[in-house]
């Protein structure tokens, strides 16, 4: 995929009295890749494998504050005792993101 975005809505962060406010970061370009894979087993038992790996920039060079590089999530699901009803669990990685205030 591919975007491109002006205006878009940023926390920022004051230093000197640790308060934040939004403000408007300009224009926002980014560019990624998703990929899934999900199976479903003669027990009922379902699996899913997602990775997303994104490039979003404020300017060339200028990482987009709070946005990861890339995001693994895991989900697993069980039927209960009727079909209608599943207990599922996930998990979710997401790479180191930079913010406001490092």
């Amino acid at each position: 995929y591919r975007y491109r975005m002006d205006d878009l809505l940023s926390q920022g962060f004051d230093e000197t009295s640790g308060d934040t406010y939004f403000v408007n970061l300009g224009k926002v370009e980014g560019r990624g890749l998703e990929v899934e894979v999900e199976q479903r087993f003669d027990s009922g038992l379902r699996g899913r494998l997602g990775y997303s790996l994104q490039d979003s920039e404020l300017e060339p060079g200028q990482r987009l504050p709070n946005s990861p590089r890339s995001m693994l999530k895991l989900h697993l699901s069980a039927p209960l005792w009727d079909p209608r009803w599943r207990l599922g669990a996930e998990a979710l990685y997401l790479s180191e993101r930079g913010t406001l205030a490092a």
